[in-house]
C-alpha cells in the first residue's frame, strides 16, 4: 500500500480530531454563563486559537501511529 492510499486517513483523523475539540469548545460556551460577554468572547477565541495550534504536533503523530496501526 502507497502512501497515495493511506494519506485520506490521516486526514479523516485529523478533520475528527479538529470537531471534537471544537465541540468540547461548543458546549463549555452553552453551558456557561460569563459576567462579562465581550471577554468571555476574547478569552473563548483565545484559548481555542492556542488549543488548536499547540496539540497540532500531538494530533498528526496520533493520525500517523494510527494509520500505521492499522
Amino acid at each position: 500500500m502507497g502512501i497515495r492510499e493511506r494519506e485520506p486517513d490521516t486526514y479523516l483523523f485529523m478533520y475528527v480530531s479538529t470537531a471534537a475539540i471544537t465541540g468540547i469548545f461548543l458546549l463549555l460556551m452553552l453551558f456557561s454563563r460569563p459576567a462579562h460577554i465581550l471577554l468571555a468572547q476574547i478569552l473563548v477565541v483565545g484559548v481555542a486559537a492556542v488549543t488548536f495550534i499547540v496539540t497540532i504536533p500531538l494530533r498528526k503523530s496520533l493520525a500517523i501511529a494510527l494509520d500505521y496501526l492499522f
